[in-house]
């Protein structure tokens, strides 16, 4: 049976402090390395240190994508706290239901009397 495919979510959280003992000064220079790193892999950063696959993949190639950021960032393994990958087996984009759901809250405040005048 052959194992399905879905994008992928990485997040991963690094320590700051083995960073600087790794040579960096801030954190933004191993985040643009990083950036690279996984965009080269077909990723895109969905937040700071969060990335999406493009492709669906198999478990078996995040794998794969460890060995080269391990090979590429050799910094990396050392100064990572945790890294954790999801797969994405349906996506929904909810914003115009936050935005609808504020709008209600809103309003529903408006209509009720104020301290000042019940």
């Amino acid at each position: 049976m052959t194992e399905q495919k879905y994008r992928k979510l990485i997040n991963f959280d690094i320590d700051t402090n083995k960073l600087k003992q790794h040579g960096f000064k801030n954190t933004a220079p191993a985040y643009v390395s990083l950036r690279k790193v996984l965009g080269k892999l077909g990723f895109l950063r969905n937040q700071y240190s969060c990335y999406i696959s493009t492709d669906e993949l198999r478990a078996v190639d995040i794998y794969d994508v460890l060995t080269v950021l391990a090979k590429e960032l050799p910094w990396f393994p050392a100064c990572i706290q945790k890294i954790f990958v999801t797969s994405v087996i349906q996506e929904f984009d909810v914003t115009n239901a936050l935005i609808t759901a504020a709008t209600s809250l809103t309003e529903a405040e408006e209509e009720l009397p104020s301290a000042d005048n019940p």
